[in-house]
């Protein structure tokens, strides 16, 4: 190779090393406007929603979704209990005959649950007069009662998931 293509390329690889380099130092430099920082900042942990919980019931024939929180603490073949995180109770049974409660018309109101109509009892607790609300209704795929007793929104959540099973 001649001596002056030699220098050429020569010259032209150094300065091609320069700027590469300098090229890659930037990318590694902070810019003026973004401050250095030595402390992290933590990463929010995202945290899972809680899973609603469904409970079946082959023997009365019916599916309740359960809210987040609520938890089937007793359970036998034809009833349960459920209790909320806040503590309210939501009975459920099922039984061949379960008797009507005696209550004036006021205190009586007819639903739609899983396109059946059932009727809601808003009564008290003869013990101690707590209040509580009462579904009955007769499921025809079981010819089986359902009973569901308790107060408040978890409770009106739970009626309005029921579903009568196939």
């Amino acid at each position: 190779m001649h001596r002056n293509t030699f220098f050429l390329v020569l010259i032209l690889s150094v300065l091609a090393a320069l700027l590469i380099g300098v090229n890659i130092g930037r990318k590694f430099q902070p810019t003026p406007e973004e401050p250095v920082t030595t402390a992290s900042v933590p990463t929010p942990i995202p945290t899972q929603k809680p899973q609603e919980t469904i409970f079946t019931n082959s023997l009365c024939g019916i599916s309740l979704t359960l809210p987040p929180g609520v938890t089937v603490t007793a359970e036998a073949s034809n009833s349960a209990t459920f209790v909320s995180a806040d503590t309210n109770v939501i009975m459920f049974a099922c039984e061949k005959e379960i008797p009507r409660i005696a209550l004036p018309a006021d205190k009586m109101e007819t639903l739609k649950v899983a396109s059946m109509s059932a009727t809601l009892y808003h009564t008290s607790s003869p013990k101690d007069g707590t209040l509580f609300d009462a579904l009955i209704f007769r499921n025809p795929k079981t010819a089986m009662d359902i009973y569901l007793s308790g107060l408040g929104s978890t409770f009106s959540g739970v009626i309005n998931s029921m579903e009568l099973m196939q």
